[in-house]
């Protein structure tokens, strides 16, 4: 198992521990930014929820605060078994051009191959 990462104390228990790994041991993140951190309270509030609107600059870190909030959600959705060939849609991200949709789907694929195979 991989091993949780003090600075990273926020994400734990949304992020799945090897993409906690892969952030402080491979991308070189020191600590969550304050967009991170602040979709991180919310989703550990009661009002979790609740629809969360966030603004921040570029450069800020909200590519992996979308990512955390995608992460949160998709792990209480229902696992697909060997007979279902889909569950749906699990997660819809609405960007405003073609290259941050991109960026986007990237940065999330690179933290999903860090996932064990189920």
């Amino acid at each position: 198992m991989a091993e949780e990462l003090p600075l990273f104390t926020e994400a734990h228990g949304l992020l799945p521990a090897p993409i906690l790994s892969l952030l402080g041991n491979k991308l070189g993140y020191k600590d969550l930014s304050s967009i991170q951190k602040s979709v991180c309270s919310h989703l550990k509030s009661e009002n979790s929820r609740a629809n969360f609107i966030a603004k921040a600059k570029n450069g800020s870190g909200k590519s992996l605060a979308l990512t955390i909030a995608l992460f949160n959600n998709l792990k209480d959705q229902p696992k697909s078994t060997e007979n279902e060939q889909s569950i749906g849609i699990q997660g819809l991200v609405l960007a405003p051009t073609r290259e941050i949709a991109i960026q986007l789907f990237d940065f999330f694929n690179l933290l999903v191959k860090e996932l064990p195979e189920k």
